[in-house]
Order: structure tokens, then C-alpha cells, then sequence
């Protein structure tokens, strides 16, 4: 099924820095069999507030990469949708929903269309966690790779848009929900499998697994030549994954509740080693709401992330060198454009777009 729509672009001007504000939630009980008096339901939430789009530079480095006057431009807004796995394919930006459970593709004017409905696998309405496709890559024959959190695998787009299963398990056992993937140099598939889709995934440390889990911790998977090997199993909350340009250095972040980038070490055999952390953020960061999630290497070898207050930019030498604080949280960012000196950041219900001085890396087996 196909749908089109056209929503009109905006530029967002840089703006001061915005504000947090919180609510608090008050229980109130009750004694059977007696009357009492009944205390109003708390407020719900408020939400937290816009906060004004402005480029941070924190190091002159970061003045090369991106200009201190670059806009941020609305592509489009889709109500409702939860956008992640952001991939250039064809002239036109793919992306998930992850809560609705679409594929879409994305053209430059605005106009959209579904690719798929339902491409994560089947919609529980009983269930709140997100259960749609998640991150993307391309693969060799005009295909893409989709991590599927209802199915719980990784499946594949054909070129016919026809949908199949890719990697099914591990040792017959179901993933816990695939996340966020890249495809090194030399053809292998790496991806992350935290539990977000699982019902109870938060549960304190100690406290009993959800009853659907069948792996007992959340990996970094490596795949090559048909055989499926875990190779981070330490790991609370692997999200976003990403190479160095030269392919030796991997890069995996924690979103919580340590939030955290470590850098590995990679061998010719796919084997890890020199495990270090590149960059940690405090749980209270000044930088203001986020996790770190997805990320992307550019072809100077910065790391683009998104964390606390928008996007990330790291140094290959672990530096903090620049932010991009956007009005609302993001998941996941990818380069593309023909020249791939443009950003795209997943945002809620927005798909944002900053063009860039840098450029970013081509995937292998990219389609651009």
C-alpha cells in the first residue's frame, strides 16, 4: 500500500537556550470499607517545552564541519509517528515507525509514501513499548536490512519492496529486539540488541526477566559468511552503533542508565579487543534531555551522535568538540544527499535536515 502526502519545508532561526521544567506525581490511598475522601488525579506530565534550535561550537574544529549559521530545516511532519533508522537510498531518505510500525520513503519536497505497513511485524495495541522497524542499512542487489522489534529478527526489504526474514535467531533462540546496525568493510553485519521491545525490560537489576526473553543479555552481534557470533555481551543498553572510516575502530553506545560511547579495537577476524570508553555523560548532563542512541562516523572520523540536548560531535580522539541543540529529542541521524554533506535527524513526529560542511561516510553497498 502506497499513500503520498506533501507537507511544506521551514527554517528554524538559532534562538537562545531553552529551559526544562518537570512535574510531580503524588500517590494517594485509600482504606476499604471506610469512607474517604477521594484526592483528585495527579496532573499528567506536562510536556517539556521546545527548546531553540542553536549550533554549540566548543572546540574551532568543530567550525570546519558545520557552519555556525546553518539552518535547520523541517523536511516534513508526520503526526503520531516515532521516526528512527534514518538511511539515503535513491535520491529520497528512508526512515521507520518505530510506534506505528511503517516503513516510509521520503522525497525532498515533502511528499512521502509507505513503503510497508506493519514492516517490524504485527502491532499489539496492549503493549507500550515501540514494536515497529528500527534501524536500516543496504545490502548487496538493491536490498535493505531492517531490525524488527515485533518479530524480533532482522529482516529484509527486497528490491521488489517484498519483505522476508534475514537472520531469524541465535541458536534457535529469539532476539530480544534488534536495534541499530552497520556493514563493515569487508561485508560483515554488526548489530545491536538491546530490550526495548520487550514488556518489562526495565525492571530494576536482580528482579526476574521478562518471560518472553530467551537471550540472557543484551549483545552486539557479529554476522559474516553465515555464522552469527555475539561478541559484546557486558553491555546494559547497546543502541547505536558505527565504524571509524579505516574500519579498525568501533564504536557502540549505552543509552542507560549509564550513558556512554566505548571504542573497540577490531582484528581481521572480527574479534574485539582494547575495549575503552570514548565519552561519558553524566546523568544530570547540562546539555539538557536525551540518551545517547544512534550515531554516525564522518569521513574525517568525528563521531555524530545524538545524547543529552540534541547531537553530539566527538573527535577521533575521544573530544568533545561541538553540539547542535534541537527543539525536541532525537533517536538517530544519517549523512545524505549526492555530495552526503547533509544531515538527517529522526525527532518525534519530525524528520530535520542541517547541511554540513563534512562529509559523511558511504555505507557499503549504498544506494545513493
Amino acid at each position: 500500500m502506497t499513500q503520498s502526502r506533501g507537507f511544506g519545508r521551514k527554517a528554524q532561526a538559532v534562538m537562545g537556550l531553552g529551559t526544562l521544567i518537570g512535574a510531580a506525581f503524588v500517590l494517594v490511598s485509600g482504606v476499604m470499607a471506610q469512607a474517604q475522601p477521594v484526592a483528585p488525579p495527579a496532573a499528567p506530565m506536562a510536556p517539556a517545552p521546545l527548546r531553540p534550535f542553536q549550533i554549540i561550537s566548543i572546540d574551532p574544529a568543530f567550525d570546519a564541519l558545520l557552519a555556525p549559521d546553518a539552518k535547520l530545516e523541517t523536511i516534513v511532519n508526520i503526526p503520531g509517528l516515532n521516526g528512527e533508522g534514518p538511511l539515503w537510498r535513491k535520491g529520497k531518505l528512508w526512515f521507520s515507525d518505530q510506534k506505528g510500525g511503517n516503513l516510509y520513503e521520503l522525497s525532498m519536497d515533502g511528499t512521502y509514501r509507505v513503503v510497508a505497513e506493519q514492516a517490524g511485524g504485527p502491532i499489539d495495541s496492549n503493549l507500550k513499548m515501540n514494536q515497529g522497524p528500527n534501524g536500516l542499512v543496504p545490502f548487496p542487489g538493491g536490498v535493505v536490512l531492517m531490525a524488527r522489534q515485533s518479530i524480533r529478527d532482522i529482516g529484509m526489504v527486497g528490491a521488489d519492496e517484498k519483505i522476508s526474514s534475514f537472520i531469524p535467531n541465535f541458536d534457535g533462540k529469539r532476539f530480544n529486539s534488534p536495534n541499530d546496525m552497520i556493514i563493515a568493510k569487508d561485508g560483515s553485519m554488526w548489530f545491536t540488541d538491546p530490550p526495548f521491545s520487550l514488556p518489562g525490560y526495565n525492571q530494576p537489576p536482580g528482579n526476574v526477566s521478562p518471560p518472553s526473553r530467551q537471550i540472557p543479555f543484551n549483545g552486539v552481534f557479529h554476522y559474516k559468511n553465515g555464522k552469527l557470533t555475539p561478541v559484546i555481551t557486558d553491555m546494559n543498553l547497546p543502541n547505536g552503533i558505527g565504524f571509524s572510516p579505516d574500519g579498525k575502530v568501533l564504536y557502540v553506545a549505552n543509552t542507560r542508565p549509564e550513558m556512554y560511547v566505548r571504542a573497540y579495537d577490531v582484528n581481521k577476524d572480527g574479534a574485539l579487543s582494547n575495549m575503552r570508553e570514548f565519552i561519558h555523560f553524566a546523568p544530570d548532563s547540562p546539555f539538557g534531555r536525551g540518551a545517547p542512541d544512534g550515531l554516525k562516523v564522518d569521513s574525517q572520523g568525528n563521531v555524530w551522535m545524538t545524547g543529552p540536548g540534541g547531537i553530539i560531535v566527538i573527535d577521533p580522539k575521544g573530544k568533545l568538540i561541538g553540539r547542535i541543540q534541537l527543539p525536541a529529542g532525537s533517536t538517530n541521524i544519517a549523512f545524505g544527499e549526492a555530495d552526503y554533506r547533509s544531515i538527517f535527524l529522526t525527532s518525534g513526529a519530525n524528520i530535520y535536515r542541517i547541511k554540513t560542511k563534512v562529509k559523511g561516510q558511504i555505507p557499503m553497498y549504498a544506494q545513493p
